[in-house]
C-alpha cells in the first residue's frame, strides 16, 4: 500500500463533550499531509464529499439503525466499505454494493483499505455497476406506479 495515493477526508463533528474530546486529540495526533477533517458539514457539503470520493468508508462501532450516508452513498454511484453491524448490514452486500468487515476490527479494515487502494480497478468496476442503479426519483416514481397499481387491482375494489 503506498500512502500518497490515498486521500482520507474525515466529514462529521463530534455530539457529546467526550466525542469532542477525542477528535480534537485524534485531530492533533493525525493532522498528516494526506488527512483532511472537515468537520460537520451541510447536506449539499456531504453530497460534494460524496460526489468527489472513490469509496464511502463507514467504520461504525455503534448500531446505527439505518445508516443514510450508506444510502446516499449508493444511490450516487460509490461503492461503501463498512462495519457489520447495524443498518450497514441491510444496505451493503459484500462484493456487490460495497465491502463489508467485521465491527471493531481494525486490522480487517486494514486489509481491506489495503486491498482497496492497491486494486483501483476493483472499485471503478464497482462503481460502474452502481451507477446503474435508480434514481431516488426514479425508485419513488416506480414505487407510485406500483401502489397505483395495486389500488386499481379488483381486489383493491372490491376490500
Amino acid at each position: 500500500m503506498q500512502p500518497d495515493k490515498v486521500e482520507l477526508h474525515i466529514v462529521g463533528g463530534a455530539v457529546t463533550r467526550s466525542e469532542q474530546k477525542y477528535l480534537a486529540r485524534l485531530t492533533k495526533c493525525y493532522s498528516a499531509d494526506h488527512i483532511y477533517w472537515h468537520g460537520k458539514c451541510s447536506k449539499e457539503q456531504v453530497e460534494q464529499w460524496l460526489a468527489h470520493c472513490d469509496v464511502l468508508v463507514h467504520p461504525t462501532i455503534g448500531l446505527e439503525v439505518f445508516g443514510l450516508n450508506i444510502a446516499e452513498a449508493i444511490a450516487m454511484g460509490r461503492p461503501v466499505l463498512a462495519s457489520r453491524c447495524g443498518g450497514a448490514e441491510m444496505q451493503i452486500e459484500h462484493g456487490h454494493n460495497g465491502w463489508m468487515v467485521p465491527a471493531n476490527d481494525a486490522v480487517a479494515l486494514h486489509q481491506q483499505l489495503a486491498t482497496l487502494i492497491d486494486s483501483p480497478v476493483q472499485v471503478s468496476v464497482m462503481a460502474s455497476q452502481l451507477s446503474n442503479v435508480n434514481s431516488i426519483e426514479q425508485h419513488v416514481t416506480d414505487l407510485i406506479g406500483l401502489y397505483d397499481e395495486i389500488l386499481s387491482s379488483p381486489q383493491a375494489a372490491g376490500a
